[in-house]
């Protein structure tokens, strides 16, 4: 259409260009083409022939520009709200104008009707009259054959402007329905407008108010999870405290496992000041030494862990290493990864059935003497989530199963299985499993 739109200029029939344009506009408004098509129907709307040639299709295109006109801007402000609300009162008394003015047409025509209708009637009266006078006998029986030929014509003539009549009265009916119609469908566009507009309101309003309830139960969280971090060191710090050995202890313990000292009057004995800094460095140390193994096992952790996923990645079975690893009694593959397994008083052991129902995962155990506490690794790579997992621990065994694993450990002494705590993360995928031990 837009390659036949200057063809159809050079013609310089504005029927005939108000045509094109119109289905032009049609097709840009099927297309959602919302500034194309007002712009076409503009433009025939002014083509003052095509408008009188097609008073229908113009109807339609100037209520169409008219809803683009309001949805764009005529419903942002009040003034522009009334200058509508004119337009469309001026065009519906031009509209009664115009019925006004067809009415009074098609009321004169039918009065012109019924005049011809009674001059035809008062001829044929006539007519009828003449012909039963005595001064004709002769020609008696030509008349009355005119006369019904007269009467069969004026019948006919009366039918037709019966039937005249009534196509204009259709015609009327149809003007006024299709008025009606147009109306109704100008009202139902007001109130879809409103309907969706009040819809929009709603939505955000509920949107918004949903914001604000994240927001503070966002809050809320956020502040029981620092009252409980807090209380959490506070426990630990009490814990701390209470499970600190004095000097004296420290003392005891010192000359238990240091050999005995032979006094001599040439060397000084120890003041408590110099006893209580040694006792503080000997714990420094051991401190920093548990730290180094335990980050020296995380390291080989994350290597074996990187080095499975890499072979299950290949997809090489027959490469990839057994899942299977010793724990702190069997520490000879740990030993050639460079780790310092130290000597656990509550040694811990896969049990017979042990990857009975899935693969047995690389684990790790590490029993803290001076806090009484074992401490288990697992590395379950592929585990994203811990509801895939399930925890089953007594005072003898523990046992971990879900995401292909199943791992089911004995422990080398009665544990506190009331004591236990466990956590997840997710970017490692690694299990850590902590208890302590059953006090006698």
């Amino acid at each position: 259409m837009e390659r036949a739109m200057p063809e159809l200029m050079e013609t310089q029939d504005p029927i005939t260009l108000g045509h094109g344009l119109y289905v032009l506009a049609m097709v840009n408004m099927l297309l959602g083409d919302v500034a194309g098509a007002p712009k076409h129907f503009q433009t025939a709307l002014d083509l003052r022939e095509w408008c009188e040639a097609m008073p229908k299709k113009a109807e339609q295109a100037r209520q169409f520009v008219e809803r683009c006109r309001f949805a764009s801007g005529g419903g942002r402000s009040a003034g522009a709200a009334e200058s509508y609300r004119q337009d469309q009162d001026a065009r519906k008394a031009a509209r009664e104008v115009r019925l006004a003015a067809k009415r009074q047409e098609m009321r004169e025509e039918e009065e012109a009707l019924e005049r011809e209708i009674k001059e035809r009637q008062e001829r044929r009266r006539r007519a009828m009259e003449m012909s039963d006078s005595d001064d004709e006998l002769v020609e008696e029986e030509p008349t009355k054959a005119e006369a019904v030929d007269a009467d069969a014509a004026i019948r006919a003539e009366e039918a037709a402007a019966a039937q005249k009549k009534a196509e204009h009265e259709t015609k009327e009916a149809a003007a006024k329905k299709a008025e009606a119609a147009a109306a109704q469908r100008t009202a139902d566009a007001k109130k879809a407008a409103a309907a969706k507009k009040q819809a929009e309101e709603e939505t955000a309003a509920a949107k918004k108010k949903a914001e604000e309830a994240a927001a503070q139960r966002k809050a809320a969280d956020r502040a029981a999870e620092e009252e409980a971090a807090a209380k959490r060191a506070n426990a630990k710090a009490e814990d701390m405290m209470m499970k600190k050995p004095t000097v004296e202890e420290a003392v005891r313990q010192m000359a238990a496992t240091t050999p005995a000292i032979v006094p001599s009057s040439s060397v000084t004995p120890e003041s408590d000041k110099e006893r209580r800094a040694r006792f503080e460095k000997l714990m420094a140390e051991r401190q920093r030494e548990r730290q180094r193994r335990t980050h020296e096992a995380e390291e080989w952790a994350a290597a074996k862990l990187k080095h499975d996923s890499a072979l299950a990645t290949q997809g090489d079975p027959a490469a990839a290493p057994q899942r299977e690893e010793p724990c702190s009694e069997n520490s000879t593959s740990l030993s050639a990864a460079g780790v310092v397994v130290p000597e656990s008083p509550a040694k811990c052991r896969a049990a017979a059935g042990s990857g009975s129902r899935g693969n047995q995962p690389a684990w790790y155990a590490e029993w803290l003497e001076e806090e009484n506490l074992l401490v288990l690794e697992i590395c379950l790579a592929g585990v994203e989530n811990v509801s895939e997992l399930e925890l089953d621990c007594n005072e003898e065994e523990l046992e971990v199963c879900g995401g292909g694993f199943h791992l089911q450990l004995a422990f080398g002494g009665q544990m506190d299985d009331e004591s236990i705590g466990a956590k997840f993360d997710a970017a490692t995928h690694k299990l850590t499993v902590s208890l302590h031990r059953l006090r006698q």
